[in-house]
């Protein structure tokens, strides 16, 4: 084969840093200068059982540069109908907090970042379906009383 059967095909991956308050996929923060280690949770090590929860400032930044650069942004997820449904997810929550006593300790401790993995329990038990706000909300809520 000669060099002309070829068409070099170049791509740009391009990362960026996002001023959120907490990261990509769990309620950690991301204090600068912190010591190490000290800002994870079970979500943040990818831990079995654990489910992830988007970061709504993450995604707001995402749809602001996607409109700035001029690109289609889709306004949907096929087959992704939310619940909002605040007694349904009182009982997946409920019974998240009633299976992981050990964790609910934790944040009662003051460990705050073992929420994401209450948030990750819920939202695996609705098959990722919840609103993962109305979660977030009702579980503080839940711990704080």
């Amino acid at each position: 084969m000669a060099f002309e059967d070829y068409e070099p095909i170049i791509g740009l991956e391009v990362h960026c840093e996002l001023k959120t308050a907490t990261k990509l996929f769990c309620g950690c923060p991301t204090t600068f200068g912190n010591e190490a280690n000290t800002q994870v949770c079970p979500v943040c090590l990818g831990l079995p059982g654990t489910l992830p929860v988007m970061n709504g400032k993450a995604v707001e930044f995402a749809v602001k540069i996607g409109h700035a650069l001029n690109c289609t942004i889709a306004s949907y997820s096929k087959g992704m109908a939310q619940v909002s449904d605040p007694k349904a997810i009182e009982d997946a929550v409920d019974k998240v907090l009633a299976e992981n006593p050990a964790v609910v300790a934790d944040y009662k401790g003051g460990k705050q970042g073992v929420i994401g993995f209450l948030v990750g329990k819920v939202m695996q038990a609705s098959q990722g379906k919840a609103n993962p706000k109305m979660v977030n909300e009702m579980i503080k809520k839940k711990l704080d009383s």
